[in-house]
């Protein structure tokens, strides 16, 4: 689904579409922050590079794309989706001929089905039923057993 934003210019409206897609206005709302509280972690003084990110018109830094990261607790790649995509689309052009021979689609550098997963932290999945603690971090500790396991029989493949 494409965002498009308009842009009253001499007071013609003209559609603007989302240059580098991403959720940034979507999870900042999500969290109830304003771009000015984002700005000021990001030591910005104004919010209006936080608008051009959001408006997808300017790709952060990746300093930046990385603290925006760490602010909002998800991966860059979940974060500027758009721009991940195009990434991952000249990547998968570009390995077809890697190394002067075509890779077929098990050896794929690119198979990973994990970009299309929704990422979020188990504390902020179970928040709206008012799990206790204890039982939050028993549900870490068992997730974090269930990854080493399966780790561990992937090393051993």
């Amino acid at each position: 689904m494409e965002k498009h934003f308009v842009v009253i210019i001499n007071k013609k409206v003209m559609p603007l579409k989302q240059k580098h897609k991403n959720h940034l206005a979507l999870i900042r709302k999500k969290k109830a922050l304003a771009q000015k509280q984002i700005a000021s972690l990001l030591g910005h003084k104004t919010n209006d590079q936080i608008s051009r990110y959001e408006l997808g018109a300017k790709i952060p830094t990746l300093k930046t794309a990385l603290k925006l990261g760490i602010i909002y607790n998800l991966p860059i790649r979940t974060l500027f989706y758009g721009y991940y995509e195009l990434c991952l689309d000249e990547i998968r052009e570009q390995e077809k001929n890697f190394n002067g021979k075509a890779i077929n689609s098990t050896d794929s550098l690119t198979t990973d089905s994990a970009h299309e997963t929704e990422f979020c932290t188990v504390g902020e999945k179970l928040k709206p039923f008012n799990v206790p603690q204890p039982v939050l971090d028993k549900a870490r500790s068992h997730i974090s057993e269930l990854v080493n396991a399966r780790t561990d029989r992937m090393n051993h493949r």
